[in-house]
């Protein structure tokens, strides 16, 4: 009645053959990822071992241009280190004040590179001490108002800047034989010479009692700026300064005018309002023209706006 039901093998088999194709690719992926673990440790490997030295070096020859390349850059850098001993000199500014003390570029020059020659400290970029150079000639030529010593960047020679000294005025001072001459900036350049331009520059009496030495500062500029302001507005108004003086114990500028009984008050410790002081006087002179007065001892015009006259 019952019929026994046969099993198919056939069945079996496609089924089993549906599922060996999935074996196999899941049998070569796992295969690719261990070769990829393989190559990444061998990639770390390799590189520890360049760590620790266990790779080959670089070619010799490679070594050998590196070596020549820092030797050239090492002896560039010493050797662009070293000055020479003969500097290129300028002289910049009024050659005038060199012409008056007869002193020649070439002089300059020469005292210049004996001093380097002297100096082994001025043979090297890093051991060069400018300051005592630019002293040392200063201290030769008192005429000089600046000394500047340059470097070059890439080079050996060393560039010395000089500046002349304007010359401002002529001071006699009281209790000294001599009568000096002084820059704008102070200094006193030299003593009793007769090429100085005696009838141009402004003649003071210096009663303070300082001691006058060649190359020494011994006035303020300030004070030789206003003194120098006071002689061209008077020569503008073509009034003649005999002398002026600076009187003891003061800041005080005392100026006496040609065919003037009197003299003139100027205050040095204002030299801001120097116009206004001298422009005070000018006024104040026509004042006493116009109701024929003459002071017989001084004009005081040291307060500005304020004047007084004996």
């Amino acid at each position: 009645m019952f019929n026994k039901k046969t099993h198919d093998n056939s069945t079996k088999r496609q089924r089993v053959e549906k599922l060996s194709p999935r074996t196999k690719n899941y049998s070569y992926y796992e295969s690719r990822l261990a070769g990829g673990n393989k190559e990444r440790v061998r990639t770390d490997d390799l590189r520890q071992n360049e760590r620790t030295g266990l790779v080959k070096d670089r070619p010799w020859y490679l070594k050998l241009i590196n070596v020549v390349i820092i030797f050239l850059v090492v002896a560039f850098i010493i050797d662009d280190l070293v000055l020479s001993t003969s500097p290129r000199l300028i002289i910049n500014g009024d050659t005038n004040t060199t012409k008056l003390f007869s002193v020649s570029q070439a002089k300059y020059q020469a005292a210049a590179t004996k001093i380097f020659d002297q100096s082994i400290s001025a043979r090297s970029k890093i051991t060069i001490n400018s300051n005592a150079i630019a002293i040392k000639l200063e201290t030769e030529f008192p005429e000089l108002s600046s000394v500047v010593i340059s470097l070059p960047l890439i080079g050996h020679q060393p560039t010395i800047t000089v500046v002349p000294a304007q010359p401002a005025v002529i001071v006699t001072p009281q209790g000294q034989p001599d009568s000096f001459l002084v820059a704008t900036n102070g200094r006193v350049l030299a003593s009793n010479n007769s090429k100085w331009p005696k009838n141009t520059l402004p003649k003071i009496i210096d009663e303070t009692g300082i001691n006058y030495i060649v190359g020494r500062t011994t006035m303020s500029p300030s004070d030789i700026s206003f003194i120098q302001l006071v002689s061209t507005q008077f020569m503008a108004k073509n009034l003649s300064i005999t002398s002026i003086k600076l009187p003891a114990q003061s800041r005080e500028l005392d100026v006496y005018v040609t065919g003037e009984p009197y003299f003139i008050q100027f205050n040095l410790e204002d030299n801001s309002d120097a116009l206004q002081q001298i422009g005070t006087y000018f006024a104040t002179k026509q004042y006493l023209i116009n109701n024929q007065i003459t002071p017989a001892q001084y004009i005081n015009a040291m307060v500005v706006g304020r004047v007084y006259y004996k």
